[in-house]
């Protein structure tokens, strides 16, 4: 229990990698499955598109942490960087510093300083490797996967939202749902929220979002 924090933060981040998924969607309600599945076919079409126009991303976040015990949520932020096909780096900034890094079937994870990182094999942490193979399933554009993992459903087109419901465990025995708001030119995920079942939810703001930027040297390490 003590380490679904970091699943939150990995979630975020692989729904920020789904592009421009909403520049197909349209509304979900009054849809016959046979409407909606077609809505889906060009929601994926799109997504896929879009995984070939870019190597790099880059972004800053905000993570809010809603509590039914607590009056205000607990904020913390940070930021992130992506390479294709495999290299990943996510820190938190505040309040707090700690991250972790992914390049190929290697691992690097920290508290408060980076150069002091462990290193060791993603199969070591199961964590780590589940959860960066889902962020590389979006990159990807691997939809069978993902539906094997999620019911994707296309809630809203303005601005567009996807609501997805997991199917399998562990997640499902936690989380009720998650919803994802894309920015209104589509470009890139503006927010990702993640409902529990007990009524707390984790809400990710990301903010100067970048495709294809230079990324800066030292990221992955030795």
């Amino acid at each position: 229990m003590k380490r679904r924090p970091w699943r939150y933060l990995f979630l975020g981040c692989f729904f920020l990698l789904g592009g421009t998924v909403a520049a197909a969607t349209g509304g979900e309600e009054g849809r016959s499955p046979e409407d909606h599945g077609q809505v889906k076919a060009r929601v994926f079409k799109a997504v896929a598109a879009q995984a070939e126009t870019w190597t790099t991303l880059s972004s800053d976040f905000t993570q809010e942490r809603h509590l039914q015990m607590l009056k205000k949520p607990v904020v913390s932020s940070g930021r992130f960087f992506f390479e294709k096909p495999d290299r990943l780096y996510w820190e938190v900034l505040k309040p707090k510093a700690m991250g972790f890094s992914v390049q190929g079937e290697k691992a690097r994870r920290w508290t408060e300083d980076p150069q002091k990182a462990e290193t060791l094999p993603t199969e070591k942490d199961p964590m780590i490797r589940s959860l960066t193979e889902q962020i590389f399933f979006w990159s990807r554009a691997d939809f069978k996967a993902l539906e094997k993992k999620y019911e994707i459903q296309v809630q809203d087109d303005t601005p567009a939202t996807l609501n997805l419901i997991p199917l399998t465990n562990p997640e499902n025995r936690f989380v009720s749902h998650l919803k994802i708001t894309f920015s209104s030119d589509w470009r890139h995920v503006r927010s990702v929220e993640i409902h529990e079942r007990g009524g707390d939810f984790t809400r990710l703001l990301f903010f100067n979002t970048r495709l294809n930027p230079s990324l800066p040297e030292g990221l992955w390490g030795k």
